[in-house]
C-alpha cells in the first residue's frame, strides 16, 4: 500500500539526515600553549587580536635579544636536551605543547632560562619567590609528567642580567646616539624550586577551564 501524499514517511529516502556534533573544544590553533593559556587568563582581548585576528605581537629590543640568547643556547653543546619540544592530550580533544630551554630525558630534569635587567640599584628581577610563583615551571612538569607518567619535582630556572646600551657616533662634530642595544653583562644566577603533584593537578584542571571558555 503506498503512503498518502503529504505522508510524512513519503520522502524517507529522498532526504539525508545530519548529525551535528558539537566539539567540546574550539582553539583557535587546535592547541593551547604557556603562553596563549597564560595570556588569555591576563588580556582576554589581546589574547583574541593575537590568535583570532592574526595580530602580531610588538617585539621590543629585550624580546629580540632573548630570543637570540635562546638561538646561542639551542647550539651550545654543553646544554642537554636544548628546546626539547612535548606534546600531550590533558583532555579528550585537549592539547598542549611547549619547548623545554633544557631537559635531560634519564633523569627528566627541567631548566628554564630567562634574560632581563637588573633594577637602577643592582637588584635582580627574579628571586625564589618569584620562580615559586611562576607557573610556566609548572605547566612544563605537567607537560612530563603527562608524557613519561612520572616527573622530576626539582626544577631550575637560570638567570641571564642583560643591560641597555645607546651605542654614540660622531657625524661632523655632532653625537648621534643610535636605537637602543641590549647586551649580556655575564651576570648569572640559578634558582631552584620543588613542584609538586597538587600544583600540577591545579593548573591541569584550570587549563581545562580555560579551554572551554575559549
Amino acid at each position: 500500500m503506498q503512503p498518502p501524499v503529504g505522508d510524512k514517511y513519503c520522502n524517507r529516502r529522498s532526504h539525508s539526515v545530519s548529525i551535528v556534533v558539537m566539539e567540546k573544544y574550539n582553539l583557535p590553533k587546535g592547541y593551547l600553549s604557556w603562553s596563549a593559556y597564560d595570556l588569555w587568563v591576563h588580556n582576554k582581548n589581546a589574547f583574541r587580536k593575537r590568535y583570532y585576528e592574526g595580530v602580531k605581537m610588538f617585539e621590543t629590543p629585550e624580546i629580540l635579544y632573548g630570543k637570540s640568547r635562546a638561538k646561542e643556547l639551542e647550539d651550545d653543546p654543553t646544554v642537554v636536551g636544548s628546546e626539547t619540544y612535548i606534546e600531550v592530550f590533558i583532555d579528550e580533544g585537549l592539547k598542549i605543547m611547549g619547548y623545554l630551554d633544557s631537559f635531560e630525558d634519564t633523569t627528566l630534569a627541567i631548566t628554564e632560562y630567562k634574560t632581563a635587567h637588573a633594577s637602577p640599584k643592582g637588584k635582580a628581577p627574579w628571586d625564589i619567590k618569584k620562580v615559586n610563583k611562576h607557573g610556566q615551571l609548572v605547566y612544563y612538569e605537567l607537560l612530563v609528567r603527562e608524557k613519561f607518567g612520572k616527573f622530576n619535582p626539582l626544577v631550575r630556572l637560570k638567570w641571564f642580567e642583560t643591560e641597555v646600551e645607546h651605542p654614540v657616533m660622531m657625524y661632523k662634530g655632532c653625537r648621534l646616539i643610535s636605537k637602543k642595544k641590549i647586551k649580556g653583562t655575564g651576570r648569572e644566577e640559578l634558582f631552584e624550586r620543588i613542584v609538586t603533584n597538587e600544583e600540577i593537578d591545579l593548573l591541569r584542571e584550570n587549563i581545562i577551564k580555560v579551554a572551554k571558555e575559549i
